[in-house]
């Protein structure tokens, strides 16, 4: 497992931000990333090695890990 922290400044366009509610899907260098948020608690899957995200989102930061 790895401990990650992202800027959502750096990931997500500014609607995105604004209305705190980061679930969709993006694209990224590894597959789409798909994201689910319910309150601040952010959880998601991308097809490298079956990867899952966990995570808590505090204004535009997401603190969390991946496997």
């Amino acid at each position: 497992m790895k401990i990650i922290v992202m800027l959502f400044l750096c990931f997500f366009p500014l609607s995105t931000l604004m209305a705190q509610d980061v679930s969709g899907v993006y694209s990224t260098e590894w597959g789409n990333m798909t994201l689910t948020q319910q309150g601040s608690t952010v959880t998601g899957t991308y097809p490298l090695n079956n990867g899952r995200i966990e995570g808590t989102l505090e204004g535009r930061v997401l603190t969390g890990r991946w496997h």
